[in-house]
């Protein structure tokens, strides 16, 4: 059997694979199972482009959108890649379809972004019409620092640099269990066993699909989990980590 890696992660999609980037980019082995494909377009994670926008309801999630676009220009400038297109992002409104302006969410996600000390542009109807002569809006509130990603130019530049880290990717596979085995963690998949000494899983509904949720009761109580919860539009979504990774001393969840 090979050596134990130091991260297993579930799940070969963006998240998935920035996770495993990351970590390798700090001297950790590496390996991530996919039970599909990377680079599926059926998938959430994939297609032609995806847009990147702080202009979220609640502030601390706008917070972390604008940490991640820092994440992003150092990657490409770390790469070499341009992976952005930074174009902002407008919310418009008009009248005629929602009277009340301050419950759009045009004026609503504004005031998120002035709160948060985010970058942003108030429009009135005049202004929208000159400076978009194609849009028909009475109101624009404008999300500077947003725009779309180039989602082939990631997949493409992901493979590259994962490659040149050592990172293993498996697709097709299948996980069914994961078991502790002392100080490690044992992952069992239809394509055989993984021994790791940590274990990222990106999605909590993705634990429902692999491990079923009576397993992942089991999960929680055999290992502490450190959780990062983000609500956007009323659904929280979970980030599970397990076990230690080896990453100066610090012990971190992606």
């Amino acid at each position: 059997m090979s050596p134990p890696s130091d991260l297993v992660v579930l799940g070969g999609g963006v998240m998935g694979r920035f996770t495993a980037y990351h970590a390798a980019e700090r001297g950790a082995r590496v390996v991530i199972l996919e039970r599909g494909r990377v680079g599926d377009p059926m998938t959430a994670s994939y297609g032609r482009t995806r847009s990147f926008r702080n202009d979220y309801l609640d502030t601390g999630y706008a917070l972390l959108a604008h940490e991640a676009f820092r994440l992003w220009g150092e990657f490409e400038a770390r790469t070499g890649a341009e992976v952005l297109v930074r174009c902002g992002a407008m919310n418009i409104a008009r009248r005629s379809v929602t009277p009340d302006f301050a419950g759009t969410y045009a004026e609503m996600s504004h005031a998120v972004l002035q709160e948060a000390g985010l970058e942003t542009q108030s429009l009135d109807g005049d202004e929208v019409r000159r400076r978009f002569p194609f849009l028909d809006a009475d109101l624009g509130r404008l999300d500077v620092d947003a725009g779309v990603v180039n989602l082939p130019a990631v997949t493409e530049t992901l493979t590259r640099v994962l490659g040149e880290r050592g990172v293993q990717t498996l697709e097709g596979v299948e996980t069914t269990a994961v078991e502790r085995d002392g100080d490690l963690l044992r992952v069992i998949t239809d394509g055989g066993e993984f021994v790791t000494r940590s274990l990222v899983d990106i999605w909590l509904r993705q634990s429902h699909v692999h491990l079923g949720h009576e397993r992942l009761r089991r999960l929680e109580q055999l290992f502490p989990a450190h959780r990062v919860q983000v609500r956007s539009a009323g659904l929280w979504r979970y980030y599970l980590f397990w076990g230690d990774v080896p990453s100066q001393g610090a012990n971190a969840s992606q």
